[in-house]
């Protein structure tokens, strides 16, 4: 352990900080247990587009890197941009309510996204 008194007299240890940068910062993660995907609710005119974003947690909330496959359950109403990957965008083409899945190892997360004709509250 080094200690050695700074310009305003106050000692340093020096192994604390010596330590904590040798220590590794990696928290080892659990089985993914859950998907979440933000917002989980949504709304969007007809012609526009939310982006969506998922991701895993182990059952301690520590986060995982997913990349799962995504589907809309009512594809009548809209589209999305790409089927996989941690981040999609949905684009209203009619209007009705859509329940949006994404899927990573067999673990599923839901979103619902509202397409509507006019500017109306949610759940009108």
């Amino acid at each position: 352990m080094l200690m050695f008194k700074n310009v305003t007299g106050c000692s340093v240890i020096i192994a604390a900080m010596l330590f904590a940068m040798a220590c590794s910062t990696s928290i080892k993660t659990g089985p993914l247990s859950r998907i979440t995907i933000t917002p989980e609710k949504g709304r969007v005119y007809v012609g526009q587009s939310i982006n969506l974003a998922a991701r895993g947690y182990d059952d301690k909330g520590n986060m995982i890197k997913v990349s799962p496959n995504w589907r809309i359950i009512n594809s009548k109403t809209g589209v999305l941009n790409k089927s996989d990957g941690d981040n999609v965008s949905f684009t209203g083409k009619f209007y009705g309510v859509n329940r949006i899945v994404a899927e990573y190892k067999g673990v599923k997360g839901n979103a619902v996204v509202e397409v509507v004709k006019s500017n109306t509250s949610w759940g009108k």
